[in-house]
């Protein structure tokens, strides 16, 4: 009912109206940074009815929060071993663990990477990530060394094709591409 990549909310009141009925349960809200102060009565209706969570990478508004640190050693390899596309040895799974400081989301990450990468691969390249990603001036120092990391990895021939499509910022059919 709720599509944050897309910042829409639909049909709230079937929402409440199956909380309500369904028992007990517990709504998880992911990533809702993108609705920001939007959302919040919504969340503060649905509440009424059914325990929520909200994650966000800020404050949507003055509401209570928590961070939350690094995963355990043991919970960190189960999350990637999850999501990762393929087998990861104990030994490399470590280390990408401790190379990723138990960070749920550099774990998610990562997972979604071995669908690219062989896992020893990714291990290899994380203490060039880690200085990138510890470097910079704050976030957007940082952020902007992560995206030339980012483009250095990428093969030459996907660069040349990202650099013509760059100046279509309307979008472009397949057709097109």
């Amino acid at each position: 009912f709720l599509n944050t990549s897309r910042s829409e909310v639909v049909d709230s009141e079937a929402l409440l109206a199956a909380l309500e009925h369904h028992g007990p349960s517990l709504l998880v809200l992911d990533a809702a940074e993108g609705l920001g102060e939007a959302l919040l009565p919504f969340v503060a209706s649905w509440s009424e009815v059914v325990p929520t969570v909200v994650t966000s990478r800020r404050p949507l508004a003055d509401e209570p929060t928590m961070q939350l640190g690094p995963l355990a050693p043991d919970a960190a390899g189960r999350l990637l071993t999850r999501i990762a596309a393929r087998p990861v040895d104990e030994v490399t799974l470590r280390a990408l663990v401790d190379g990723l400081d138990g960070v749920p989301l550099a774990l998610e990450l990562a997972g979604a990477r071995l669908a690219h990468f062989a896992p020893e691969e990714l291990t290899a390249q994380l203490g060039d990530l880690m200085d990138v990603l510890g470097g910079g001036d704050g976030r957007q120092g940082s952020m902007g060394e992560v995206l030339r990391w980012t483009w250095a990895q990428l093969p030459e021939a996907l660069q040349r094709a990202l650099v013509r499509l760059a100046p279509a910022r309307q979008g472009l059919r397949l057709a097109d591409a």
